[in-house]
């Protein structure tokens, strides 16, 4: 399951999403307590962080089970919105962005498709 979750990373990079931190998420990590609007971690990113653990404390399971997650609905994308705002790494205004929540499901969704299934 792991390769397949891999394999898909490729295809997301094509969506035109980097996995390497731009200076605004670089500056929100510094200071999370005041995220400036344009201080959002990518959608791509806020998906490896999500399959990484990073948001485990916020009950978002890592590896495998990420997938299994997304797969069963226990995981969308308002739910790792929610997680990172929590976290301080999105300003709460990420919520009402259906430009950036459509990206991250549309990944989530590409994960379940090609990754979270036997």
């Amino acid at each position: 399951m792991k390769r397949n979750f891999w394999a898909n990373i490729g295809a997301l990079a094509v969506l035109g999403a980097t996995a390497a931190p731009t200076i605004a998420e670089e500056i929100a990590v510094v200071n999370p307590t005041s995220i400036p609007d344009q201080a959002r971690i990518t959608p791509f990113s806020l998906v490896i962080n999500g399959y990484q653990g990073y948001f485990a404390d916020r009950g978002i399971p890592s590896n495998g089970a990420f997938q299994w997650a997304i797969h069963f609905k226990r995981v969308d994308a308002e739910k790792l919105v929610r997680s990172a705002i929590a976290k301080g790494r999105l300003s709460p205004d990420a919520l009402n962005d259906q430009s950036y929540l459509r990206k991250v499901q549309l990944m989530l969704d590409r994960i379940d498709r090609n990754g979270g299934r036997r």
